[in-house]
């Protein structure tokens, strides 16, 4: 399994994206819960595009991009540029874009308040989000609105959870 704690803490973010909770077969929670009330930019983002399914990840060791394949056909397309640790990560269902992220791997990683960019399937940004350590949260700022804290637990729910650590297999996944 690869841990990439992207989103996840400090070193976190990111995605570095990608994958997702929902590796070995454990899907994650569409749209928010009890705990988790999610910013209504990221709470039906891509709702059609939720991963589900034992996953698969073939990654790239010289550049450290990957993909990521699930079964209902989404799949986790990251680009990592090596030279300016820049890395974008597009989500797509067949051949439709879901939505995509951008961030700088460097700042995101140190805790140096790296911010992630946050598209829309039609490359508007919706949202950018920052990992806080002092408060173990990430921080969401939807378009135009105010920055709010969420909840650790939405580190299960999608599409936040895609911005955690995979639980996916090395295997046969190409874009």
């Amino acid at each position: 399994m690869r841990n990439l704690g992207i989103l996840c803490s400090a070193s976190l973010v990111a995605f570095s994206l990608s994958c997702g909770s929902g590796g070995s077969g454990t899907p994650a929670v569409p749209n928010g819960s009890a705990t988790c009330i999610l910013p209504d930019c990221l709470k039906y983002l891509a709702t059609d595009c939720v991963e589900s399914g034992t996953c698969a990840t073939q990654t790239d060791l010289s550049t450290e991009s990957y993909n990521t394949c699930y079964p209902n056909g989404v799949k986790e397309i990251v680009d990592h540029n090596v030279s300016t640790d820049i890395r974008t990560m597009t989500v797509k269902k067949g051949s439709s874009t879901c939505f995509s992220t951008v961030f700088d791997g460097n700042a995101v990683y140190s805790g140096a308040g790296g911010i992630i960019t946050i598209k829309d399937g039609s490359g508007k940004i919706v949202a950018t989000a920052r990992y806080d350590d002092a408060i173990s949260y990430y921080l969401i700022t939807c378009t135009g609105a105010q920055e709010v804290a969420t909840d650790p637990s939405c580190l299960n729910v999608w599409p936040t959870s895609i911005l955690t650590t995979s639980q996916c297999e090395e295997g046969g996944c190409t874009p």
